[in-house]
C-alpha cells in the first residue's frame, strides 16, 4: 500500500514510494498458504501524463497498467482495494476522478471499476494505509510532507521518502 495526499488548494500531489508485495507460498508440512509481505522503496505511485497527475494506493502494478493505458483505454482491474485518482487542474480548483476496484458481486472474483468525479477548491483528499494518521496530522496543521512522514512512523506500509508532483504553468488553465 502507500499513502497519498492531494492538496487541492495548492494543486499538488504527495505520495510515498513504498510498495507492498504479496507472495503466496505452499508448504508441504502445512496445508495452508502463507502470505509474506515485502517492502521495496523506489516504486512510483504518482505519474504526470497528458496534463494530469495519476496517483493511487493499492497494487503498484495495477496503478502502472492504468497509467500506461490512460487516456485511450481504462484497463480492467485485477486487484481489489486499489484506488486510483486522476487529478486535473482547473482555474482555482482540482477536478478529481476516483476509480475503486471492487467485486462485481459477492459470488464472483471478477472486479470492476466504480468511479466518482468531483471538483474541490481547498482541503485535502487522502488515501492509503496511512490515511488516518495523515488526516490527523493535516487537521493539526502539519504540511502534507510532514504528515506522510508522521504516518511512516506509525504505519509500516507508508514509506519515509515522499515525492511531490505539481502542475507546470502551461498545464494551468487561464
Amino acid at each position: 500500500m502507500t499513502t497519498i495526499v492531494i492538496d487541492c488548494k495548492n494543486q499538488k500531489v504527495y505520495a510515498d514510494d513504498l510498495t507492498t508485495c504479496t507472495i503466496w507460498t505452499s508448504n508441504f508440512l502445512k496445508q495452508k498458504d502463507q502470505e509474506w509481505l515485502f517492502y521495496r522503496d523506489g516504486k512510483q505511485k504518482a505519474y504526470k501524463k497528458d496534463g494530469v497527475i495519476i496517483t493511487g494506493s493499492g497494487d503498484a502494478s495495477q496503478i502502472q497498467e492504468f497509467v500506461n493505458s490512460y487516456p485511450d483505454h481504462i484497463c480492467k482491474p485485477f486487484e481489489e482495494n486499489t484506488h486510483i485518482f486522476v487529478v486535473m487542474p482547473k482555474k482555482y480548483s482540482l477536478q478529481i476522478i476516483k476509480f475503486n476496484a471492487v467485486k462485481k458481486n459477492r459470488f464472483t472474483k471478477s472486479l470492476k471499476w466504480v468511479y466518482e468525479c468531483w471538483v474541490q477548491q481547498d482541503g485535502y483528499v487522502t488515501s492509503g494505509s496511512g490515511k488516518n494518521y495523515v488526516e490527523g496530522a493535516l487537521a493539526a496543521g502539519v504540511h502534507p510532507i510532514d504528515a506522510i512522514l508522521a504516518a511512516s512512523r506509525l504505519d509500516s506500509s507508508t514509506g519515509s521518502h515522499v515525492n511531490c508532483f505539481e502542475f507546470d504553468d502551461e498545464e494551468q488553465p487561464k
